[in-house]
């Protein structure tokens, strides 16, 4: 369910699809991609977590680790648009469609550089843990 609603929020967050044009994809984006920025987001892991369900009051609550990459052509550039993105992403805290995020936590930050198709790039990974209703 996160994923879907995920999608769906980051499509419709203006200050997010104006970061990226539109340019968000889930697993991958297009080779032919040559206009910049966009943004690639995939699913790396996940796991049920409470503090203790034997307690009144806790909830269940699932941990969905994600890798976001920020791509462009000019290390500047990328890693300002990375900063906004961090910071529009990180501080939400609400509901995304049928899904309650609780808190959402970076936990690693890369600078990277790689070739797509013949051009060479720039990618900054970012690592978020999403706290969200099970």
């Amino acid at each position: 369910m996160l994923h879907k609603d995920l999608y769906a929020y980051l499509k419709d967050t203006a200050e997010i699809t104006e970061l990226f044009s539109g340019r968000i994809f889930h697993e991958w984006s297009p080779q032919a991609t040559e206009k910049w920025p966009s943004l690639v987001f995939f699913l790396t892991s996940q796991s049920e977590i409470a503090e203790d369900m034997e307690e009144p009051g806790n909830e269940k609550i699932d941990q969905s680790n994600y890798q976001f990459d920020v791509y462009g052509r000019k290390s500047a550039k990328v890693t300002e648009v990375a900063k906004a993105f961090d910071g529009v992403f990180r501080n939400f805290v609400g509901t995304m469609g049928a899904t309650r995020v609780q808190r959402i936590a970076l936990g690693n930050i890369s600078h990277l550089g790689e070739v797509v198709g013949d051009k060479q790039v720039r990618r900054v990974s970012m690592d978020y843990a999403i706290f969200h209703d099970a």
